[in-house]
């Protein structure tokens, strides 16, 4: 499997054809690419997450831990129900005085007024009454001859076909029993191989029930977890800087089931969440087997170090495969909270131990990474919500006492602001396997920071939003043989002059040092880059939506200019009544380096989506359709061809076009 974002279908899965405009997802999806470096166009895939709110929840935790809304707004929420009792319609949220119009519609494709569908302590007998099943199967195969699937006369490449297939069956009660299997072959992989015990080359499977008001949840198999800021624990979804700045501030979601098809980035074993009055307590347990590179440290071939992680899940060679879980991962922890009215205080202890130790490397940079058997971090975090304003923090330390800090504060001194302010400071030495705050740099660590992000409803239908971040790494990096600094800021104006129409101008900046090659040495100088983007959509009646966009990019490194350019026109067709929709877009691009990238989401099946990097010159079209062949049951087929004309230095490109064809079949009963 190619290298995925994985934990991000809450941003993602309002689908295609989303009755809003426009969704939260689009910003948070290209954030998590720019920073994750996933520039292979690969899918960004959770098809088993479930991240929609239940505004009538009876667990306030689920409220308040919610990423949807910010903690002025659960506490307006809560409030608004002790009054009121149950919301009747999501628009009820308007009287809280917390939501305005613009906010609102943003979010209601993700949340909803519903009853829980089994009684608070569960009962095993209603499961089967209660019980909802999904069956899905994804297959997807790119077109065009590859080199990995040839015969050099001996053997392929590659041991197995070209397909990439994917089968999930989950089944739910409400939010108080799931359990379901993912199975999941990625192209070049057999599909049945006998060195994997005849099963497709990645497993997955859990089983998660909440028995009573004291045990709350029990899993078994595979799950994430989300606890403080992520210093110490955390998993699965992360957001970096967007223009919704609440965002900044972490709601820790605790345990989640795994249904994904990701094969990095979740815990395998046994969890349990236990609560009594004021204080809960999350335990955890994992054992799981790691692909990784092993290297002899000694003549006899008796002792290995590791040398890399391989967390792509790609088994197509005999290479890939006599790398296949080398490494052991046991892990275990505890959380505990207590939290009295506005005021909750967490202690997170995690523990990481592999049977190898990990060698960091030679490089100068690489001296204070993670390196060993044994890793311990531990953790406090504390939050305070005040009327308008919600104070939060985290300070974590590994087993050699290196720290890591973050803090801020969430203002929102009437309904048309938002301010936010977000403090960090990494220790360069600090080491966390299994954490995951908030950054510019690729790892929690080396780092200071300062962010500040605001938000302001000028009027009904103008918002303007933006951030500015000041960063430091006290250390060397990949990219600098030295200290360095910089910043990045970014500044959207968005106009909705109704509900079915909203256009925006975004200006995003950023300025760091990168090593420049200059008289036959690398010396670390100022790389600025400026992203200019203009988006518009609109809703035709009620069966058209269209969406157009132009995106420019410029980089100055030293003397050195690049620039990029996208546009793309976007149709999405879904009648009323009807059991088929579809989409098509249109885009053309010209970059001159590949530094000048551009990340465009696009649309995909229900759980999947793309976010491929355009680079060179050329254009792309993608058709996908919808047809709902009876009630619960509906089939996806996506078909795109990209057409490369000259690469970055004007020379020609003798490439075939890019093919590729994906179709779905999803039934829900």
């Amino acid at each position: 499997m190619r290298k995925r974002l994985v934990g991000i279908l809450f941003y993602g899965f309002n689908v295609c054809f989303a009755q809003s405009p426009i969704t939260l997802s689009e910003t948070a999806i290209e954030t998590q690419a720019e920073l994750q470096a996933n520039s292979d166009g690969e899918e960004i895939i959770d098809p088993g997450q479930d991240y929609f709110l239940n505004l009538n929840a009876n667990d306030i935790a689920e409220i308040v831990g919610s990423p949807i809304l910010s903690a002025a707004q659960a506490q307006a929420l809560i409030s608004h129900r002790q009054k009121y009792g149950i919301l009747i319609a999501v628009e009820e949220l308007q009287v809280t005085g917390a939501f305005d119009t613009a906010y609102l519609q943003k979010i209601k494709p993700f949340v909803f007024c519903g009853k829980p569908l089994v009684d608070e302590q569960f009962q095993f007998s209603n499961l089967l009454g209660s019980a909802k099943h999904e069956l899905l199967l994804r297959f997807r195969r790119r077109l065009e001859d590859k080199l990995g699937f040839a015969d050099d006369g001996n053997y392929p490449f590659y041991r197995g076909d070209p397909n990439q297939i994917m089968f999930r069956y989950r089944m739910r009660a409400g939010n108080y029993f799931s359990a379901g299997i993912v199975m999941e072959k990625d192209p070049g992989e057999v599909l049945f191989a006998s060195y994997n015990g005849g099963r497709m080359d990645f497993f997955s499977w859990h089983v998660f029930v909440r028995p009573n008001r004291f045990v709350k949840t029990i899993y078994f198999g595979d799950y994430q977890f989300q606890f403080g800021q992520g210093l110490v624990a955390w998993n699965g979804l992360s957001l970096g800087k967007s223009v919704e700045v609440n965002q900044f501030f972490r709601r820790g979601m605790g345990f989640r089931p795994y249904a994904s098809a990701g094969e990095a980035g979740y815990n395998r074993g046994l969890a349990c969440s236990m609560a009594i009055r004021e204080w809960s307590m999350d335990v955890w347990a994992s054992y799981r087997k790691l692909d990784a590179s092993l290297f002899p440290v000694d003549t006899g071939f008796q002792n290995f170090e590791v040398s890399s992680i391989n967390e792509s899940g790609l088994h197509r060679t005999y290479d890939e495969i006599k790398r296949k879980a080398l490494l052991t991962n046991i892990s275990s922890g505890m959380h505990l909270q207590w939290e009295k009215k506005r005021f909750r205080s967490e202690w997170t202890v995690h523990q990481q131990h592999f049977d190898y130790p990990l060698w960091p490397g030679d490089d100068p940079y690489e001296i204070y990474d993670a390196k060993g058997k044994l890793f311990l971090n531990t953790g406090w975090a504390m939050r305070y919500l005040l009327n308008n304003a919600t104070i939060y923090s985290e300070v974590a330390v590994d087993n050699q006492f290196d720290k890591a800090f973050v803090g801020g504060i969430l203002l929102m001194p009437d309904k048309r602001w938002t301010i936010s302010l977000n403090i960090r400071n990494y220790s360069k030495a600090y080491q966390c396997i299994g954490c995951d705050g908030l950054r510019e740099g690729s790892k929690t660590q080396n780092e200071k920071g300062l962010l500040t992000g605001f938000s302001w409803q000028i009027i009904h239908q103008l918002r303007f939003q933006g951030y500015l971040d000041r960063f430091s790494f006290p250390w060397l990096r990949y990219t600098t043989a030295s200290p360095s600094d910089g910043k990045e800021w970014l500044a959207q104006l968005t106009y909705v002059p109704a509900r079915t129409t909203e256009a925006y101008l975004r200006v995003k900046e950023e300025e760091r040092m990168n090593d420049v090659y200059t008289n036959g040495y690398e010396v670390p100088k100022f790389v600025k880059k400026v992203n200019f983007r203009a988006n518009v959509q609109w809703m035709y009646t009620k069966n058209w939506e269209f969406q157009s966009r132009v995106e420019w990019v410029r980089l100055q490194q030293s003397s050195r200019k690049s620039n990029g350019l996208l546009f793309f026109q976007e149709v999405r067709y879904k009648p009323l009544g009807k059991p088929y929709s579809f989409a098509l877009r249109w885009s053309m691009f010209q970059t001159d380096s590949y530094e000048t990238r551009i990340y465009t989401y696009e649309q995909d099946m229900a759980g999947s989506f793309s976010l491929p990097a355009y680079s060179d010159q050329g254009s792309k079209y993608y058709v996908l359709f919808r047809y709902r062949i009876m009630k619960g049951m509906d089939v996806w087929i996506r078909y795109s061809r990209s057409v490369f004309m000259q690469n970055a230095t004007g020379q020609e490109i003798d490439l075939a076009p890019k093919e590729e064809l994906k179709a779905q079949v999803r039934w829900q009963f």
